[in-house]
């Protein structure tokens, strides 16, 4: 007589409006798929263990905790929509996560470690504020896919830094972001700078190189400036072994927030916000105090600035750029 054995392969699929995990510390899932659709699954004072696949197709995951939540594991984590709301401390990454169509931000940060997070083309972002953002402590970044309209990256370190991207007439692309609580000489290297920036660095990047025509729109609170005077902004990439202005101008308002926007970027990397008069963007002559002579032939890009008259006779050539300021004349 001959048997027959069928094997049975299961998978977790929720389809009740919600389910609420209580009084535990993990759920795991070893193997198989675990799938949330057109339900809420409420993780509360849980950590996530994926070794298997999670997709949540039409439905919502919550972690509702009142200590850090942690996402680890070593499978594929996608959801659907994802919800944050962690009463103190954070929600850590210690894998990579896909977000398809919704994060929502409504307690704590989405800290990312050494992750990405990537949002799905048309995948939207609400709850973002000084309060709660994605948190790019290391050098996992957000990513996002940019074409030819405003897309926000709610990100900060130990503040709010959003950075705004706009491909105006590029090729469509994902970008990568991050932010570092740091602004240094040589972009991400060198001696920390101590007067005349902000202490920010953001770092952009994209998938596929080539094709970008990006603008830039960098946010900052006055408390993240570093000895700075209140004069007119710059925004500089890091490009060629230097700081190249790509926007100048006095600070507008942007989410709450300074903000600079510079036009049509096609080398990506480092950029920071610096004062108009830092000499890591310029050549900065100054003299605050009294006045200033100028001689000599200028065939450069330079700044000169007097506290009281400023005098040149310098010969300008038909190459250099020079901007003359002074607090009460200047004699050309």
């Amino acid at each position: 007589m001959q048997h027959t054995v069928k094997l049975i392969a299961l998978s977790f699929i929720i389809y009740f409006s919600s389910i609420m995990m209580l009084n535990a510390k993990q759920l795991k899932v070893t193997g198989g798929n675990l799938k949330v659709n057109n339900a809420s699954l409420v993780l509360q004072d849980m950590d996530l263990v994926n070794s298997g696949a999670i997709t949540s197709t039409d439905g919502n995951i919550v972690f509702s905790s009142s200590s850090a939540s942690n996402i680890s594991g070593s499978g594929s984590t996608q959801f659907d929509s994802l919800t944050i709301d962690v009463a103190v401390d954070d929600f850590n990454l210690s894998k990579d996560v896909m977000i398809g169509s919704h994060l929502e931000l409504q307690s704590g940060h989405l800290v990312l470690n050494d992750q990405d997070a990537t949002l799905a083309d048309m995948a939207t972002v609400a709850g973002a504020d000084a309060n709660n953002y994605i948190q790019t402590n290391a050098s996992g970044t957000l990513i996002r896919p940019v074409a030819d309209a405003d897309v926000t990256f709610p990100i900060g370190n130990s503040s709010y830094n959003p950075a705004i991207l706009n491909n105006d007439g590029g090729t469509a692309d994902f970008y990568s972001v991050r932010v570092r609580d740091e602004l240094l000489e040589n972009g991400s290297s060198g001696a920390q700078v101590d007067e005349y920036g902000v202490n920010r660095t953001w770092e952009i990047d994209e998938q596929s190189s080539g094709g970008s025509n990006i603008d830039v729109t960098l946010t900052w609170d006055t408390s993240d400036e570093i000895e700075t005077t209140g004069s007119d902004y710059v925004q500089a990439n890091y490009n060629s072994g230097e700081w190249n202005i790509v926007a100048s101008g006095v600070a507008s308002g942007t989410l709450g927030l300074n903000s600079l926007t510079s036009s049509d970027n096609s080398n990506l990397g480092d950029y920071a916000i610096f004062e108009d008069r830092s000499p890591l963007t310029d050549s900065y002559i100054c003299n605050d105090n009294g006045a200033l002579d100028i001689t000599d032939v200028l065939n450069t890009t330079e700044n000169y600035h007097a506290g009281t008259t400023l005098t040149s006779d310098a010969l300008v050539t038909a190459s250099a750029s020079i901007l003359y300021t002074a607090g009460t004349s200047i004699q050309l």
